[in-house]
């Protein structure tokens, strides 16, 4: 179940992200472009240390 939530909640921020990309590509706006990259950075991020945390749960 920890997983699937890890999961969603990455998912979220990569839609998000790339929306946000998206817009400022369109717009031409870098700083708003910078914001979606920062968005999806961070997500992924924070999946890849949740599932650390998973995998030191377990081995306990």
């Amino acid at each position: 179940m920890e997983t699937k939530k890890i999961l969603i909640i990455f998912t979220v921020c990569l839609v998000i992200g790339s929306a946000i990309q998206i817009t400022g590509a369109l717009l031409q706006n870098n700083s708003v472009l910078i914001i979606g990259s920062v968005i999806m950075a961070s997500g992924a991020f924070w999946m890849f240390f949740q599932l650390i945390l998973i995998r030191a749960k377990r081995r306990k």
